[in-house]
């Protein structure tokens, strides 16, 4: 992992409907790993890690998201 470099970003809108807003938030992340080049990997490799990455992002997306709200809320409330 000391060879591997993670590059991200989020980006977050938001629309007005009517009296309530609707946040919405994208994560992009890249992950570039350095392999020798004569690495054998098995088959399905980049499926079942892009899989794991993409379940945790949506995780931490929506934690983020949450807390997000939650900060606005007690901003407006003072």
């Amino acid at each position: 992992m000391k060879r591997s470099v993670f590059e991200g970003r989020t980006i977050y809108t938001f629309k007005e409907s009517g009296s309530t807003y609707d946040i919405d938030g994208d994560l992009e992340l890249n992950l570039t790993i350095k392999l020798p080049s004569l690495l054998p990997l098995p088959p399905g490799f980049n499926t079942i890690g892009s899989k794991i990455v993409e379940r945790t992002c949506r995780e931490r997306l929506k934690v983020n998201i949450r807390e997000l709200r939650d900060a606005y809320i007690e901003w407006a409330e003072q």
